[in-house]
């Protein structure tokens, strides 16, 4: 691999064995620092003894050109898209991107809020070109995933890497199970398309009976439509949402967790995080089957 930019280093060459305890890295780009994703990666980081230095700059193309002076690489949390072709011109070493999403699925396949040909979606699509367009290496969730963005977005695939989103498990582990008289089924995330939050309530009628109940944890894009929903159901508990803290606690309490359920093609390319979560907890899981699941679990074990 040639070097990215300038006197740089290539991102792979520095992070072999021998020189990853030498790493500096600017983190930046007015990114949510507490988000799951980005916060296992930055904490993954530095546990491995690697200098982050966390800066969420917005437009300051003087400061991001002055501490971009002596890193090895800038890295652009999940959901920047929009920042990443200034940072790239304000900075002189690589950029790598962590994209997550993109913008046109999200909006046009996901959420179905505009019309595949309209001026939004348009926009959409260019926004997450250009941020592909200048990004040295892009980092992407899922195997599955990575395949659609190389053909959406025409990657090379030495440009594109999988970094799965995993979880922390100094937050996330086993705890002595209570028993329980009821079998306790469990959701953790947003009540949003993706997660298929009405097939676990259209499950959840099916399953009426006196000894299975089902706690859906969280809030979001659809939870007013199923808060109307289940208001007759009474083997369904809505808890909203509830502190980060409390959630291994909660996770542990359920006989079986649910992760998502959508009809979209981000639904099928994704592994959440409530199931690396769940995973991390040693809870049983019930998700839908998609080629993204079965690049790290196995059905039944």
């Amino acid at each position: 691999m040639t070097p990215l930019r300038g006197e740089c280093y290539p991102i792979e060459a520095s992070m072999t064995k021998e020189n990853e305890n030498k790493m500096k890295i600017l983190v930046t780009g007015p990114y949510e620092e507490n988000y799951n994703r980005t916060r296992i990666l930055l904490d993954g980081l530095k546990a491995r003894g690697h200098d982050v230095r966390e800066h969420p700059i917005k437009d300051d193309a003087e400061l991001l050109f002055k501490l971009s002076q002596d890193v090895d690489f800038v890295f652009v949390p999940c959901f920047m898209h929009k920042y990443v072709p200034f940072i790239n011109k304000n900075v002189n070493c690589p950029v790598v991107f962590d994209p997550l999403i993109s913008k046109w699925i999200t909006n046009v396949l996901d959420y179905k809020k505009v019309g595949r040909y309209s001026l939004r979606a348009l926009k959409d699509r260019y926004r997450d070109h250009q941020a592909m367009k200048h990004s040295d290496l892009i980092i992407i969730d899922t195997h599955e995933r990575k395949k659609i963005f190389q053909e959406m977005y025409d990657l090379p695939d030495q440009d594109i890497k999988v970094v799965y989103v995993g979880s922390n498990t100094k937050e996330f582990f086993p705890l002595e199970k209570q028993t329980t008289s009821t079998f306790e089924v469990g959701f953790v995330g947003g009540f949003i398309p993706l997660q298929g939050v009405k097939k676990i309530v259209q499950a959840a009628r099916i399953m009426k009976v006196e000894r299975v109940r089902f706690t859906l944890i969280g809030t979001g894009h659809e939870y007013e439509e199923i808060k109307q929903m289940v208001k007759k159901d009474n083997n369904i508990t809505l808890k909203g949402w509830i502190p980060y803290k409390d959630l291994n606690k909660e996770i542990n309490r359920f006989d079986l967790c649910l992760g998502i359920f959508g009809d979209s093609i981000k639904a099928s390319s994704v592994i959440p995080n409530k199931i690396f979560h769940y995973a991390s907890s040693g809870r049983p899981i019930l998700t839908m089957d998609s080629e993204a699941i079965k690049e790290l679990f196995t059905n039944r074990k």
